[in-house]
């Protein structure tokens, strides 16, 4: 500004020298400060560097100007290192507690956050929350919590397996297989069967990964669903203890009152009385933190005893329920705007491991400590709870499935103990058919007439081809004519479909009852076409049902070659292989079925419910002979009674 300025002030020195550059000089009279001229109005002086010599100019460094709205924004992220982020207060009936009588100032006068309705509601809430959570974790540790497979229900399936699953009654004489056999390979449905399904599912999982061979079995899920409940109560246990830490470091007098003071848009607590921190602390978080610990607890031992996976997705959205009951009162019952309120209030809290040398918040400790918490609580599940419901299950297959499947017993009828077979051909000492691989046909037969009644195209349960014959189709389904109730048809009488009624009177008569009823007996000539169509490619009865030319016998006149025994030429009343041995060689017949076909075709031969023959000569793997009141009558009977039988 000087050098570009046109007046010129000169100052005339002792030397006579002037000075240029300087506005101010000495005066005209040669007297130091003393302007010559108006007076000029003074300017600002330039910012110069100091005049130094060669010696020091290179070492000058000009200063770095601070910038102050950098220093500003230094200081705001100070300020929030320094403060927890976490302590906003959250919309729930735990923390609108927290508010009863906190101040704060509005338009100049000092008000309650909460009014006196608000207070009452958030007290009635509080204490809703507080019954609540504490009867659902009491019902999760005390019913819930407690394991399925316990030693009870391993006694039971003991019991079970022995008394009734493995008696020669209950034999399944259509595949050869025990009870127990069928309930290990999933055939059987009832409370047993889903119990071993969901265990071996559990035990020896069967979900594999495409193209990994990774099988996805019940101890993997639980142990994913623990992680996440163990990670879901960590936080709630964080933020009880960050809330108390809190409370506990507001600066106030002894009886103090709360005051919330109020910044930009939220409300700020920065000060109160021991009564409020001591009523928080001890009324409010502490019941807090021990619902909290207990749900933990029991949440983890009741996801480690859960079974089946379809239930875990359950038990995990229970417990979640549970936890958040304070939140869903909160939300249903309290106004959007007092939930706002609640939002934007915090507290002031500088965490206890404050700094670092650079003002940074050390966040390795508490992190570390986390870790640590979930990484003890998995492993005291797993190797506890986790581990003891694994052991029971295996206990439980392992009675239930494990060891001789293949064995049946009867009560001696001397003795009064058990006596015992095998049913599987490995384990015989003989490889000679039995009596029941003979019949077994015979009892694939029962359950092709059963499926066939229902309507079915498809045999499941015998794997055998549905009847060929329509005729005999219809007339099991009871679509023939000749089922009418008024027909007068010959056949009539052997219709399969009848009355209520005289299904009842049929249940109580004996085979002897209907072999001398004369409206009753006939020639069962249906029941020989279905038994033909189920044993035709049987290997141990196709000789019975076939001839030489390949055709089926499916009458009685074409088993009158049966009759060729001592039996029927003197009237002999014993039913003895003796008998029968010209006609067993010579046709290659089994005596077995001799002696079902003669008694009388299936009348003597139905089983009863539980799949075993409720009269049979003999014991299809060789037991005692056993007979009904009038068998010696019937068996001496040949096919039928009618004329041309």
């Amino acid at each position: 500004l000087a050098a570009s300025t046109p007046p010129r002030c000169e100052r005339t020195g002792e030397a006579g020298a002037s000075s240029p550059g300087s506005l101010l000089g000495a005066t005209a009279f040669g007297g130091p400060g003393r302007q010559v001229g108006p007076r000029m109005p003074s300017l600002p002086r330039p910012v110069q560097p100091p005049v130094q010599d060669e010696a020091t100019a290179d070492s000058y460094e000009i200063p770095v100007p601070i910038e102050v709205g950098n220093a500003k924004e230094d200081e705001d992220e100070k300020e929030d290192e320094l403060t927890d982020e976490g302590m906003s207060l959250e919309a729930s009936t735990w923390e609108v507690v927290m508010l009863v009588n906190v101040m704060t100032l509005l338009k100049g006068e000092r008000v309650r956050v909460l009014n006196r309705c608000q207070t009452f509601v958030a007290f009635l809430l509080f204490v809703l929350t507080v019954v609540f959570q504490v009867t659902f974790v009491m019902a999760v540790e005390i019913t819930m919590a407690s394991s399925s497979i316990d030693d009870a229900t391993i006694k039971g399936v003991m019991e079970q397996r022995l008394s009734m699953n493995h008696k020669w009654s209950n034999l399944n004489l259509r595949d050869l297989t025990t009870r127990t056999k069928d309930l290990c390979d999933g055939y059987v449905l009832n409370t047993l069967g889903g119990i071993y399904a969901s265990v071996d599912s559990y035990v020896e999982p069967d979900q594999v990964i495409e193209g990994t061979g990774i099988r996805i079995g019940g101890r993997i899920i639980v142990c994913i669903a623990i992680v996440i409940w163990i990670c879901t109560m960590t936080t709630e246990l964080r933020r009880i203890f960050e809330l108390g830490l809190a409370v506990a470091s507001l600066s106030g007098r002894p009886k103090g009152e709360v005051h919330a003071e109020k910044e930009d848009d939220s409300l700020v607590i920065k000060r109160a009385g021991v009564f409020y921190k001591s009523l928080i602390l001890f009324c409010v978080l502490l019941p807090r933190l021990i619902i909290a610990a207990v749900l933990l607890y029991s949440g983890c031992r009741y996801l480690a005893n859960t079974l089946e996976v379809s239930n875990m997705i359950l038990n995990c959205c229970a417990l979640e329920i549970v936890k958040s009951i304070d939140e869903y009162l909160f939300e249903a019952l309290m106004s959007r705007r007092l939930s706002g309120i609640i939002q934007s209030t915090r507290y002031v809290y500088y965490s206890v491991h404050e700094r670092t040398t650079r003002g940074q918040i050390n966040e390795a400790v508490p992190t570390a400590v986390r870790i640590l918490f979930i990484a003890g609580v998995l492993t005291y599940t797993i190797a506890v709870p986790l581990q003891s419901f694994s052991d029971d299950t295996r206990s439980f297959k392992e009675w239930a499935c494990t060891h001789d499947l293949d064995f049946a017993w009867i009560n001696h009828p001397l003795v009064g103990l058990p006596w015992f077979t095998s049913v599987s051909k490995s384990l015989r000492n003989t490889s000679a058919p039995t009596d029941a691989e003979y019949l077994q046909c015979f009892y694939k037969a029962h359950t092709l007439l059963l499926e066939t009644r229902m309507g079915t195209e498809i045999n499941r349960l015998t794997g055998l081809p549905v009847l060929a014959n329509t005729s005999l189709k219809n007339f099991v389904r009871g679509k023939s004519s000749d089922c009418d109730s008024d027909s007068t048809h010959p056949s009539a009488y052997n219709c399969p479909n009848v009355p209520v009624g005289r299904m009842l009177s049929l249940e109580a008569m004996s085979s002897s009852d209907i072999l001398e009823d004369q409206s009753l007996c006939g020639d069962y000539e249906p029941y020989l076409g279905v038994l033909a169509e189920a044993c035709q490619d049987d290997e141990h009865a196709s000789s019975v049902f076939k001839k030489d030319t390949g055709d089926l016998r499916t009458t009685c006149a074409e088993f009158a070659y049966l009759c060729e025994c001592e039996i029927n030429k003197k009237g002999n009343e014993v039913c003895s292989l003796e008998n029968y041995t010209e006609v067993v060689k010579k046709y290659n017949v089994p005596f077995v079925w001799i002696q079902r076909l003669i008694k009388a075709p299936l009348g003597d031969l139905a089983t009863d419910p539980g799949g075993s023959p409720t009269t049979t000569a003999a014991s299809p793997l060789g037991g005692p002979e056993r007979r009904r009141s009038g068998g010696r009558e019937a068996s001496r009977r040949l096919i039928g009674s009618r004329p041309g039988s």
